[in-house]
Formats: structure tokens, C-alpha cells, sequence
């Protein structure tokens, strides 16, 4: 059967999602233990996260971003820009439609199927009840917008996740918001799925 969206209600629990590469959970949101993530560990991550982002583009899509940080800041704000770019991961989507299939994990495979073959890191979808969690890790945003494009880019994410779950049937009641910004040397994204009313 399709997954019932009615099942989330309005009132919300606030919890965080550390998730790592080795699915480990984490306090510092590794993927390990702090204690056993050594430097050499966290260089090594983000060196994979680094091979994310093809070479060929990756100066064009660096110099693009400080260009629109530079440009575009004092015509648009932080959220504008936000905007833009999840124009850019709703494109994403719609031009890869994914199917629902009839749980949350065949929805997570679904997503990591689009993501692995596009090296784009991985997600791990959560049911809390009152809403869903969506942990994204090891997407090649740094090395490709550079760390001032951060702010923006986790955007990309958003509108490519809310896109999809528009596509596969999520109530328009529903909405999908990026929680705080990126943490520790994976880049762990999180995003929350809930009532609208909860982000106005």
C-alpha cells in the first residue's frame, strides 16, 4: 500500500538525526564516535566529499557561486538566493522523477539509487511520528560552491526532496524546510517534513 502522509499531525517534537558514513550515531554528527574520528579520518572524508564534485566543473561552479554571493547580495537576500537555488533542485527532480513504492525505506532506497549514481552522498529517511527527518550526508556542495555558498546551497537539497515528495503524493498541507545549516566534516544536512503552519 502507498505510504499514508495523514499520519502526520500538526504538533511536532523537535529531535536531531546523526547520521554517518558507517551509519554510526554521533553527538558531533561524524559518523563516529568522537573520540575514534581521527584528523587523518576527517581529511580522508572530506577528500571523498571533495571527488564528489567533478574536476572539470568545479572551478566554474565555485567562481559561479562567489560570483552570485558578490553579485547578486546586495539584489537579493539570504533567502532569495535560498529561492534560486531550490529552483535549481526542483528542476533537478522533475527531470528525474522517483517512485513512491510502498514504504519509507523503498522511498529512501529510491532516493539513494538517484544520489549514488550521481556521487551526491546519501540520505536516511526517519518517521517521528509527527513529522519525518531527512538526513543528508557527503552531498559535493563545499567543493563545489566553496564554504560562502553553503548558506544557499543546502537549498539545492530542499527543493530537490520537496519536489519528489510532491511527485509521490505528500499532502500540499505539508512542507519541507532545511533545520540549522551544515554540520561536521560530512556535511550533514537536515531537513524536516511537517505541517506548514510550524514554519510560518
Amino acid at each position: 500500500m502507498p505510504v499514508d502522509w495523514a499520519v502526520f499531525a500538526i504538533d511536532i517534537k523537535w529531535f536531531s538525526v546523526y547520521v554517518g558514513v558507517n551509519g554510526y550515531l554521533s553527538p558531533d554528527h561524524s559518523g563516529a564516535p568522537a573520540s575514534l574520528m581521527s584528523d587523518i579520518e576527517q581529511q580522508s572524508l572530506r577528500y571523498f566529499i571533495q571527488r564528489g564534485c567533478d574536476p572539470q566543473w568545479q572551478d566554474f561552479l565555485y567562481a559561479m557561486s562567489e560570483e552570485l554571493s558578490e553579485e547578486l547580495s546586495e539584489q537579493l537576500s539570504l533567502p532569495e538566493l535560498r529561492g534560486f537555488f531550490y529552483a535549481v533542485g526542483a528542476r533537478m527532480a522533475a527531470a528525474a522523477p522517483v517512485a513512491a513504492g510502498s514504504s519509507l525505506a523503498e522511498l529512501e532506497l529510491a532516493f539513494n539509487d538517484w544520489l549514488a549514481q550521481r556521487d551526491w552522498g546519501f540520505v536516511r529517511i526517519h518517521d517521528r511520528q509527527s513529522a519525518l527527518e531527512l538526513t543528508h550526508a557527503c552531498a559535493p556542495l563545499r567543493a563545489a560552491f566553496g564554504e560562502r555558498g553553503m548558506a544557499a546551497a543546502g537549498a539545492i537539497i530542499e527543493g530537490l526532496y520537496s519536489t519528489w515528495l510532491t511527485q509521490v503524493g505528500v499532502d500540499d498541507k505539508l512542507a519541507l524546510r532545511q533545520i540549522g545549516e551544515a554540520e561536521g566534516p560530512a556535511d550533514v544536512l537536515k531537513f524536516r517534513l511537517a505541517h506548514q503552519s510550524l514554519f510560518a
